[in-house]
């Protein structure tokens, strides 16, 4: 099973791995294109274990796999680099760029207004929630 992990021994980097065996909760992960003595036992639950596009949605950068830097090597990288990319999915996470101050969800809308505080000439917020039925009605 392919993953993308922080490398423990520098936490800064995302790369490319893959399971390799499992023992009760842990698992051994192997990060492609290094040798085996790099691999790290995790917890099943490690915050440092990512699926594989996680990298894409958060504009973080994720490390290809380690390899020589000949040009038959270069070629092979970027094959290999793009056999681990997922198809392009919108996210939950991604937002419209046309929802700037309203927000809407299965639940209703939140809009948020800014408004002048005559008192001490400064802006105050003020949030206000709809409810809306979204079901469709049985008539």
């Amino acid at each position: 099973m392919y993953l993308e992990a922080v490398d423990l021994m520098e936490p800064r980097l995302i790369c490319v791995a893959s399971v390799t065996k499992v023992v009760g909760r842990l698992l051994r992960i192997h990060f492609d294109g290094w040798d085996e003595a790099y691999d790290q036992w995790c917890d099943c639950e490690s915050p440092d274990l990512f699926p594989v596009g996680w990298c894409e949605i958060l504009n973080y950068r994720l490390e290809p796999p380690r390899s020589d830097e000949s040009d038959d090597s270069k070629k092979k990288r970027k094959s290999n680099v793009s056999k681990y990319r997922r198809k392009k999915r919108r996210s939950h996470l991604q937002r419209k760029k046309n929802e700037e101050d309203t927000s809407v969800s299965r639940f209703g809308e939140l809009s948020i207004k800014n408004e002048p505080d005559d008192v001490n000439d400064s802006c105050s917020a003020t949030a206000s929630m709809s409810v809306e039925d979204s079901s469709p009605s049985s008539e």
